[in-house]
């Protein structure tokens, strides 16, 4: 489906079908797009499985933070964690997900709060989180102002 049909059908409230982040990411005005169909079910897909789906996160937002969270509880320095980014890398067709970290002293000491990156790799259902950030001052003050996470060119699917 093109752009400006997507567009048009989220224009006039008509039901779009499914459209794969990479597909749409490949084309000019592509952060149009995507905020259109940002959140709604079915309508944004990574590697054909729904981003969303019933109101909620669907099989692949929710597979994404899984792997992620699996790999962030082995770390044994922290008290609490929040979700708060979803990036894509057109170029290498991949999601990264970043989470802020509070360690026991994060009250006492804001260099014990802490930005954590994952890249994930996986097949929409089940992924692989491989750490990439971990930065102080928590993951926008940390990660995301950093040269590094620039240089990986993400497209920002979720800022919260």
């Amino acid at each position: 489906m093109k752009l400006q049909e997507i567009c048009s059908k989220k224009a006039e409230n008509e039901e779009s079908t499914s459209t794969e982040l990479k597909d749409i990411c490949a084309k000019r005005g592509y952060a149009k797009v995507i905020q259109k169909v940002w959140g709604d079910d079915d309508a944004l897909t990574y590697n054909g499985k729904a981003l969303f789906a019933n109101n909620d996160l669907g099989p692949a937002y929710k597979g994404a933070i899984k792997a992620a969270e699996k790999k962030l509880e082995k770390k044994n320095d922290y008290n609490s964690s929040q979700e708060c980014y979803l990036g894509y890398q057109p170029s290498q067709d991949l999601l990264y997900i970043g989470f802020d970290v509070w360690t026991e002293n994060s009250d006492q000491d804001e260099s014990e709060f802490l930005g954590i990156l994952y890249e994930l790799t996986g097949d929409g259902y089940s992924f692989t989180a491989r750490e990439v950030a971990y930065v102080t001052g928590g993951f926008y003050k940390g990660v995301y102002r950093s040269k590094d996470f620039k240089d990986l060119a993400l497209i920002d699917l979720r800022l919260d």
